[in-house]
């Protein structure tokens, strides 16, 4: 209906889901040693919780350099997209209440430092996925793993009482060895 009313506002994000979703299916037929399916509700789940996150980016992005109209266009979109997801979905602020249980618990039991800006990401994670019940909540169908990431990391910088910069440090993820061959004197 939503076509023959020319809504693009409605279309062309449910255009962009069903893209990503053959996309995905695809891909995945397509991965050598799958040979076991996986449901497309599963697919399509995680799809749209990538296509809500891609949007929320944007959003970011879009409100620094003040593009308001760009940015109500991706909160239609996302409120478009929220109605195809599936009942349970995890919220952004039901994952920060999970942090900061995580905290508390992690400080009370003594497996956390005292200043949230200090304790490790992979701890956090760690408390998270530990538990069945929050695991089923944090799975791939009910929200983006991505996402969930961030939200976490961003909630660990809000927490944090440090006032030095020595949390961003804390947070990056060190991928990289300290002093690779790149990174030696003749190089630079």
């Amino acid at each position: 209906m939503a076509m023959r009313n020319k809504d693009t506002a409605t279309v062309n994000p449910l255009k962009a889901l069903l893209t990503d979703f053959n996309a995905r299916e695809k891909r995945l037929k397509l991965e050598p040693g799958s040979k076991e399916q996986v449901p497309n509700d599963t697919i399509l789940a995680q799809v749209i919780h990538h296509q809500i996150a891609k949007r929320k980016d944007s959003i970011a992005s879009f409100a620094q350099y003040h593009r308001i109209d760009l940015v109500e266009k991706e909160e239609n979109e996302i409120r478009v997209l929220e109605q195809y997801l599936p009942v349970g979905a995890t919220s952004d602020e039901d994952i920060r209440a999970l942090v900061k249980e995580a905290f508390e618990t992690l400080r009370m039991e003594g497996r956390g430092a005292n200043d949230p800006g200090s304790m490790s990401p992979s701890r956090i994670f760690r408390w998270l996925f530990e538990d069945e019940g929050r695991k089923e909540r944090l799975g791939s169908d009910r929200c983006d793993q991505t996402w969930m990431r961030r939200v976490v990391i961003d909630e660990i910088k809000a927490l944090s009482d440090r006032p030095d910069g020595i949390l961003e440090d804390l947070i990056k993820v060190r991928s990289k060895k300290e002093g690779t061959h790149l990174e030696m004197p003749k190089y630079q």
